[in-house]
């Protein structure tokens, strides 16, 4: 499919990724399993430091190796962001798509296989153990289909609510709430929140992408592609290649949702679900401390994009546009960064490790935000991205107004299909083969 329409970021099998999402050798991520205890990634060594312990609390290191204040003996505050990677295999998934640490805890966690399995892991010294895994029934699994998405409800150390997007049938995705009591019986106890039922549909991706709750506890943003079906992202009308905000029931026994206040449209003007539109494949986005969303748009013959939503209504060109507009561009948001196929294209320049691919992909990471940084501040209110199939990794930083700040190489990691910051306060990405990998600062 060398520079072909690109179908979507999930394959049927990992085989199939090769054909579906690149052109490059398949192989597995450059990243060093440790076994170090005090879990799978160790206490120490894997952020470079050479200590006996992990980094500790706001950036410190760990071990015996000194401390960071200045004094005799203290290694050197890290000036560049650089990370590297330590990884643990998750035994039974197969295409994991999205991962989630159960909130109250570091050492266990929820992983979206895309046959349609939800699996709760827990580290062990040397690695993860399955505690319980989920068939969610009605999984439509197929090339870009399947179980997706998972993202805890922000009272679920009460109401104990967990939401999950998949492929229903060809034609039908759907974002429903289940209950997580016993993993057991979580599939019997779905809620239908939201449905897109689009009779035109032929082809099984650009579905249901990152998803995520707002300050006010009850608002959620949720991502959808066009279906590849032509026009649908200029359609206000239509909530598929939008970005939407909703007020999902959260009561025990309900389902459905209400339109947030604050979108688009309202009566004939467009779908009041819908915040904005235009968007290809937004697979991967998150939303920042100054309430804007990041998204990445998976491009179809030519660029991929890193778009920035600040305000209600902002229309991101496609299927009129692909990356930024040089004609007729009245309307059209053009995004904060874009990198096209070229071999010779920056990103790929920066990166030594790039991987040989025809293709592209690109994902989002989560916003770096958490109390306890891991990363000496070098990551703090910065966003996460990179490319599927070459493998690079950047890390990106807009000002108030939205304009680019910086945006530089930090490491390398192929096949990335969802990256999160867990309870612990360190970034984790998960990569298509089934494994989970922790990024740690590399230290002079």
């Amino acid at each position: 499919m060398a520079l072909s329409r690109y179908p979507g970021p999930l394959t049927l099998s990992l085989s199939l990724a090769l054909s579906a999402f690149g052109c490059g050798k398949d192989e597995s991520a450059k990243s060093t399993d440790t076994s170090a205890g005090g879990g799978p990634f160790g206490t120490g060594g894997s952020d470079g430091s050479g200590g006996s312990g992990a980094q500790s609390g706001a950036g410190g290191y760990g071990g015996s190796g000194g401390t960071t204040d200045g004094t005799a003996g203290a290694p050197p505050l890290p000036e560049v962001p650089e990370l590297s990677f330590a990884s643990v295999a998750l035994p039974g998934a197969t295409n994991a798509t999205d991962f989630a640490f159960i909130p109250g805890k570091t050492d266990e966690f929820l992983v979206t296989a895309q046959p349609g399995v939800l699996f709760h892991y827990r580290f062990t010294s040397t690695g993860v153990t399955e505690v319980g895994r989920a068939t969610i029934d009605d999984t439509f699994y197929l090339d870009g289909c399947g179980l997706l998405n998972v993202l805890f409800d922000p009272d679920f150390e009460e109401n104990r609510f967990i939401y999950l997007s998949r492929c229903v049938e060809l034609q039908v995705t759907r974002l429903s709430r289940f209950r997580f009591d016993d993993i057991a019986t979580l599939a019997s106890t779905e809620a239908e929140i939201m449905t897109l039922d689009e009779p035109l549909v032929e082809h099984p991706w650009h579905r249901f992408g990152s998803m995520g709750f707002e300050e006010d506890g009850e608002t959620l943003w949720v991502l959808h592609g066009d279906m590849v079906v032509d026009g649908l992202a200029q359609d206000r009308h239509h909530q598929a290649g939008s970005l939407l905000r909703i007020l999902p029931d959260r009561s025990d026994r309900g389902s459905g949702y209400e339109p947030a206040e604050g979108n688009a449209f309202t009566g004939d003007d467009g779908d009041e679900a819908v915040y904005a539109y235009g968007l290809r494949s937004p697979w991967r986005g998150t939303r920042d401390r100054l309430g804007r969303i990041w998204i990445g748009d998976v491009g179809g013959n030519r660029v991929e994009e890193v778009n920035l939503v600040t305000e209600a209504g902002q229309n991101f060109g496609w299927d009129v546009h692909e990356g930024p507009c040089i004609s007729d561009c009245e309307g059209v948001t053009n995004p904060i960064a874009a990198f096209g196929r070229a071999s010779d294209e920056p990103y790929v320049l920066q990166d030594p490790l790039t991987e040989p691919a025809t293709k592209r992909a690109i994902w989002v990471g989560e916003f770096y935000d958490h109390p306890q940084d891991r990363y000496f501040g070098l990551f703090t209110n910065a966003v996460l991205f990179g490319d599927f199939f070459t493998g690079w990794v950047r890390r990106i930083e807009a000002d108030a107004d939205g304009a680019v700040v910086s945006d530089e190489s930090v490491g390398h990691l192929p096949r990335v299909t969802s990256w999160k910051t867990g309870n612990d306060g360190y970034m984790y990405a998960l990569t298509l083969d089934s494994r989970l990998h922790r990024a740690t600062q590399v230290v002079p």
